[in-house]
């Protein structure tokens, strides 16, 4: 499954809508993992994953229920956060050559991986 931002980001999330909506279940904040991966580094995702992590126990009170509910009524069971992360990192990372999204003037989109570190987001220094 190809995902594409409205600001010129596209990549593989999954090899199927299933695999994918696993990830966007399991991972709520899977495009800041991305985001935030050191250009797709897995170390760096796994490190912004603990932030999320805490931010999303934290903030998102609501969501371990919602995420139960929700995969339940999809028949689903969810992997692991480091399963998931490993899976997201794999599927984004074999976007090129064959998946990569262009417009008509054959500009491409970029990678959904991002140059960022986490150390750059204030709250998680």
């Amino acid at each position: 499954m190809l995902y594409a931002t409205s600001e010129g980001q596209a990549g593989l999330i999954g090899q199927s809508l299933a695999e994918a909506l696993e990830i966007i279940i399991g991972l709520p904040s899977w495009r800041d993992r991305l985001k935030f991966s050191g250009s797709g580094d897995l170390e760096v995702m796994r490190t912004t994953a603990a932030h999320l992590g805490r931010d999303e126990l934290r903030d998102e009170t609501e969501i371990s229920a919602a995420r139960v509910r929700l995969t339940s009524a999809l028949g689903m069971k969810l992997g692991s956060v480091p399963a998931l992360l490993a899976r997201l990192h794999a599927a984004v990372s074999v976007t090129a050559p064959d998946f990569v999204l262009t417009v008509r003037t054959g500009d491409e989109y970029e990678s959904l991986f991002g140059p960022w570190l986490p150390n750059l987001n204030p709250a998680w220094r």
